[in-house]
């Protein structure tokens, strides 16, 4: 989605992501080698998950100015990147984060092939040399001692991104991760994340949406945990968060979507503080 973004005009990007390409398959790549058929790719996945595909890009463009927003304060000088994937941040916004160090938590498969793809593209993606690979298999590995073994200080405060995961996880596990986050992070320490929830109303829309989200089992990820966005606050205060800015779709769509795409109403991101 971040890669077909980029082939938007200009002044209809939600997020733009020059290096996302380079982490593509060769048939998706081949895909967006076409204008028509890139620009049809996020206009496809808005049909399959109504505004979903506005949604991820929406959500990243958010964490993104919170994250930049939360540096620039001065006080944060860690960012750790949960289920990191294939984020790029640490390339695109090398200049702000150059005196912050950035943790890349996932799976080692995952930070392998991230591993060999920017090894094979330095002459775009340059060591910004304040980056750390944590791989970590979360089924059976600490989460804390992982960082802390990487270089991660709990003296600091820290900005963590858990970005496109709550969603798969039990509410134990969601909450396990929090009370873990909260004990990791300084005083001071920030977060964002999203949250999928599912309608309640007795519509077709609210239907749809319903039934998108359990389409999503037949793709192996299963929708395990939601929560509203009314409830969300309370929640995280109970874990030690205090929500700062919680952006619906309608909000989300109000500072970032400048054509006709709608995001997804189900799913909401927030920022919350460490309490």
């Amino acid at each position: 989605m971040r890669a077909a973004e980029a082939r938007e005009p200009e002044r209809h990007r939600i997020l733009y992501d020059r290096y996302a390409q380079l982490f593509l398959r060769p048939l998706s790549r081949a895909s967006l080698a076409t204008w028509r058929i890139a620009g049809s790719v996020n206009r496809w996945a808005g049909d399959l998950s109504p505004g979903m595909a506005a949604f991820v890009l929406a959500r990243h463009r958010f964490i993104d100015e919170a994250m930049i927003e939360a540096v620039g304060r001065g006080s944060i000088r860690q960012v750790v990147l949960l289920g990191a994937g294939y984020d790029t941040r640490a390339y695109r916004f090398a200049g702000q984060l150059r005196d912050t160090r950035i943790f890349e938590v996932d799976h080692p498969a995952t930070g392998g092939r991230k591993r060999t793809v920017t090894a094979a593209n330095t002459e775009l993606l340059v060591d910004p040399g304040n980056l750390s690979y944590v791989e970590i298999d979360f089924r059976v590995d600490s989460l804390s001692e992982k960082l802390r073994a990487a270089g991660f200080d709990p003296a600091v405060p820290a900005f963590f991104v858990w970005e496109g995961v709550s969603m798969y996880l039990t509410r134990e596990q969601v909450k396990n991760t929090l009370q873990t986050l909260h004990a990791l992070g300084a005083s001071g320490s920030e977060l964002a994340l999203d949250f999928w929830f599912l309608m309640d109303g007795s519509n077709l829309y609210s239907t749809v949406h319903r039934t998108a989200a359990q389409m999503l089992s037949f793709l192996s990820e299963p929708i395990t945990f939601t929560l509203h966005p009314e409830d969300a606050p309370s929640m995280l205060e109970r874990l030690g968060w205090r929500a700062e800015d919680v952006a619906t779709a309608s909000e989300l769509e109000r500072r970032f979507v400048t054509d006709e795409r709608k995001v997804s109403p189900a799913n909401y991101v927030l920022t919350a503080t460490r309490i």
